[in-house]
Order: C-alpha cells, then sequence, then structure tokens
C-alpha cells in the first residue's frame, strides 16, 4: 500500500469543506505573545500527573491567558472513510478462527478503557485512521503478523470537531489555516491576534501529540485526554483530529465519542490480513486470507480470500490496486 498524498491535504480539504466556525465560549482571542511564550516553558516544566484532568486544562488556560481553539462544524453531507486496526486473536489464518462478532473491532466494554491519547479511564471512544497506512503504522505491526481490517463508513454531517492537526507532515501551515477562515468567523483580527492565535494552536496540537520523552508527566497521555475530556464530554464536540504520531505526524487519527459513533458509523467491510512488512519508507505489504460481510445482527460472515473472483471488489473498498504473489492468495501494497 502507497502512501496516498491527497490525504496529506485532508485538514485544508476539510476547512474548506466547513460551513461554519465557533470559537471556543470560555474564552477571548489571545493578544499577549510574550505571555503565550512564557506560559508554554511553564507548562512544559509542570508535572500534571497528581492532576484531576479539570484542574490540567485550568492550569494551562491560567499560565496562557486563554485556551483558544477553534471548533469546525461540517456541512452536511460530510462522510468519511476511515480504518481501524485490531489483533487477529489466535493468530491462525483458518476460517473457523475468524471472528463472528461485529462488536469485537469496536469500542471496549467501558471497565477495559483504559487512559489513552483521546479518553480517561472508562471513556468509551472509537478511535480510527483517515488512512490506511496510518492505521497499520498506529498498531505496530511486525513482519508475520495476523490481523484485521475493519473499514466503516463516519457519517459527519452537521457536527462539531476539534482538530489539533498540524498540516503536512507535521509542519503547521497557519496560513493556510486563518487567512482560509479568517473572514468566515467575521472578526477583526489584528496582525499581533493572528500570530497569537498560530502559535497557540500549534502549541495546543503538539500538546495533543505529546510523547513521553518531549513531556514532564509521567503519565504522556494525561495532558491530551484532559483536553479531548473537555473538547467532547464538557464542550459537546463530536470528535477529536489528532496527527498520528507513529505515522510521523503525516496520518491523521480520529477519536469519536461513542454516543456519536453508534448513531454515525456505518460498518463496510473487515479484512482478515498477513502483515509482510515495509517496501520502501512509504509502502508497506499485506496479504488478505479473507473477507467478511456485515449482516444486520451485528454478524460477521466470512469468506476466504479468491484471488480471481474477489480482487475487483476489494479494490473497489480499499481504492488501492492488488498485486498478484503466486505464493499467497493476494498482495496488497499500501
Amino acid at each position: 500500500m502507497t502512501r496516498n498524498n491527497s490525504a496529506f491535504f485532508l485538514n485544508s480539504n476539510f476547512l474548506k469543506r466547513c460551513i461554519s466556525y465557533e470559537l471556543d465560549n470560555s474564552t477571548c482571542l489571545p493578544q499577549d505573545f510574550d505571555r503565550l511564550l512564557k506560559g508554554k516553558e511553564e507548562i512544559l516544566n509542570t508535572d500534571y500527573s497528581c492532576y484531576q484532568p479539570e484542574d490540567i486544562v485550568a492550569d494551562i488556560q491560567g499560565k496562557l491567558g486563554c485556551f483558544f481553539q477553534l471548533k469546525y462544524i461540517s456541512p452536511e453531507n460530510f462522510k468519511l472513510r476511515v480504518y481501524r486496526i485490531s489483533n487477529w486473536f489466535n493468530n491462525h489464518p483458518r476460517k473457523e478462527s475468524l471472528v463472528e462478532e461485529l462488536a469485537s473491532f469496536y469500542i471496549p466494554p467501558q471497565a477495559k478503557c483504559t487512559l489513552n491519547r483521546a479518553n480517561l479511564y472508562g471513556q468509551q471512544v472509537f478511535y480510527c485512521s483517515s488512512e490506511l497506512i496510518t492505521a497499520c503504522e498506529e498498531f505496530d505491526l511486525q513482519y508475520g503478523n495476523l490481523f484485521f481490517i475493519s473499514i466503516w463508513e463516519f457519517d459527519g454531517s452537521g457536527l462539531t470537531f476539534s482538530d489539533y492537526t498540524f498540516g503536512q507532515g507535521g509542519k503547521y501551515d497557519s496560513s493556510s489555516t486563518y487567512t482560509e477562515i479568517k473572514d468566515k468567523i467575521a472578526l477583526d483580527v489584528t496582525e499581533e491576534q493572528h500570530k497569537c492565535m498560530d502559535f497557540l494552536h500549534r502549541f495546543l496540537a503538539e500538546l495533543f501529540a505529546s510523547n513521553q520523552d518531549r513531556f514532564v508527566a509521567r503519565d504522556r497521555y494525561l495532558v491530551p485526554a484532559a483536553i479531548a475530556q473537555k473538547d467532547m464530554f464538557n464542550d459537546n464536540c463530536a470528535a477529536v483530529i489528532y496527527p498520528s504520531v507513529k505515522d510521523l505526524y503525516k496520518g491523521t487519527n480520529y477519536a469519536i465519542r461513542a454516543d456519536i459513533a453508534a448513531k454515525r458509523l456505518r460498518p463496510i467491510k473487515v479484512l482478515g490480513c498477513l502483515y509482510q512488512g515495509r517496501v520502501g519508507i512509504q509502502s508497506l505489504r499485506f496479504d488478505i486470507k479473507a473477507h467478511g460481510d456485515i449482516r444486520d445482527i451485528g454478524k460477521i460472515e466470512w469468506k476466504m480470500f479468491n484471488n480471481q473472483k474477489d480482487t475487483q471488489l476489494i479494490e473497489q473498498i480499499l481504492k488501492m490496486k492488488f498485486t498478484p504473489d503466486q505464493s499467497q492468495k493476494s498482495s496488497s501494497s499500501i
């Protein structure tokens, strides 16, 4: 599978399609750049391990003087294909070992929801990626691993999103963001405020994508989870959009609130695959062993993959070409 370069620009294309924008209603526009610089250093040197989530956000807001965040409201008929990777539990490519319950590829039970980048303990969130290659990178696949790809359609029409992406390849492009939206939010933004908005949005995105080696908090997910808590569960955003750290900020992930996922996600297909490793820097290779259709009762009806009969069908679903491999039923480079 070779990366679809057009997906690099998912964020900017998304912005252009948005019909309206709103500001975080808890604060005013940032306008003190020196305070932002000082606040950033203080935040990066604060250990938030013993803080409550709401206190983390309050402390960040206090140090910065604001918590500026734009929320994007999607247009009607906004639908997105998303991908999720799961374990092939017993690691044996036989039909009788395939998982038949669609729930196995969905959100874990509340009791099994541990702290993650966009959820606190016990909070149910559906994680997915806008590109299949990003989903594979997120799962840390190793050569010879058996795994499942579940493919979903997300109906995001009229929903509010909180966006913490940087832009192409981790490079934050402020001109494509605030120049694009300045007129639509009907604000008379000064040059200093524009500079502050750019800096603050970038910094909050960095906080959300923070790793243990670049942040003081002992639990690397505590700060972004607290921010996501504010956005999704306090400010009623449907989902948080953020860059994939494991995909080197090239891909985009979504964390969708469970109640929204239950109403707006439609399963399309499940594939059982064998990971064959990398092909160059931006390509991965896997073999499809089986494909499953979703039935109304939440069951998956599996068929072992037939290269001649099924290749065109899967190509249409994944929007990629397959290369025949004599030693395997089918192969795809992504």
